[in-house]
């Protein structure tokens, strides 16, 4: 009966676990990129293209989501910055990093406060 289980399951469709491709686009306009870390069903970076809001003028840039850190990348080199996890906390929709608040935009209705949540549980990298 083993040997007959094995081989029915053998000549099935294949299992979930073998035909797995992972999904690494949310929706079309969040960039998102996975790297191969062994286990292809998690990512380990999210990237978004986001808008870096100031009081008179905002500017635009890439935030970069690792389990470790997160980097915002701009077009405007004096806001860039690389911080770890543990040297942010979030408020709502705002990063607190230091003495400084940041506030980002996200494309087609992503709310940031739902994003910063999820990176700072770890759960945005299980989507």
């Amino acid at each position: 009966m083993l040997n007959q289980e094995r081989v029915s399951r053998s000549s099935s469709a294949p299992s979930a676990a073998e035909t797995y491709t992972p999904t690494v686009q949310q929706s079309p306009t969040p960039r998102q990129r996975a790297e191969n870390t062994g286990d292809t069903r998690k990512r380990s970076q999210v990237v978004y293209v986001v808008t870096h809001k100031h009081r008179l003028r905002d500017c635009h840039g890439t935030l970069t989501f690792t389990r470790a850190a997160l980097q915002f990348e701009s077009d405007e080199p004096e806001d860039a910055f690389a911080v770890g996890l543990a040297d942010v906390s979030v408020e709502g929709d705002a990063l607190h990093i230091r003495d400084k608040t940041w506030r980002f935009g996200f494309p087609n209705g992503v709310h940031a406060e739902r994003i910063f949540q999820d990176w700072k549980t770890g759960t945005l990298f299980r989507r």
